[in-house]
């Protein structure tokens, strides 16, 4: 398979180099190899070093909560909590993306994937953080079991469900409480 790739750099200090959607969390996903390309963006305006410090060393909890055709990344841990929505762009995308979220159902029980966390100030677009956690094959395949089941909606359909699922949860943390896979993110 011929694959073109681009690589981008992050640095701290240095511009985010993509589209923000924003405070909070969002997740950018693409399809690799063997497996899926992850990154979660924490964008806060103006955050304190203790924010930063939270994002970047501290014990994180990341879960995954499916609620058709959104699947809801949180991620938990000292003070702050944060969540992202991630849905199929479209049948374009939706392929290549499930197939490849497939691959973990054949890595070894022990094999971890990781998943990049990036800092970002919202005010000045500035990279202030960046990490890599690891997180288990049974992590990975709970996500790929949700992306498999979640079809491509509606813009009318996905806002319903935000609608209904943040009535339901109206924070993170009460998402976290009916996550199906809740999982620390591991160091490297």
């Amino acid at each position: 398979m011929n694959r073109e790739m681009s690589l981008i750099r992050y640095r701290v200090g240095d511009p985010y180099p993509g589209p923000l959607a924003g405070e909070g969390l969002q997740m950018t996903i693409e399809p690799a190899e063997r497996s899926l390309n992850a990154m979660l963006v924490a964008g806060l305006a103006r955050p304190s070093v203790n924010e930063v410090e939270a994002l970047t060393r501290a014990p994180i909890r990341l879960g995954l909560l499916v609620r058709s055709p959104i699947i809801y990344v949180v991620m938990a841990g000292a003070g702050i909590d944060l969540d992202a929505a991630v849905a199929h762009a479209g049948d374009a995308t939706r392929g290549p993306l499930v197939a490849a979220a497939r691959a973990v159902y054949a890595w070894d029980e022990e094999h971890r994937g990781l998943l990049t966390v990036t800092t970002v100030d919202t005010a000045s677009g500035m990279v202030r953080g960046l990490r890599a956690v690891s997180l288990s094959r049974q992590w990975w395949a709970t996500l790929a079991t949700g992306l498999e089941a979640c079809p491509v909606a509606t813009t009318a359909e996905r806002e319903r469900v935000n609608a209904e699922t943040y009535r339901r949860y109206p924070t993170p943390a009460a998402m976290l409480a009916d996550c199906s896979i809740i999982e620390m993110g591991g160091a490297l």
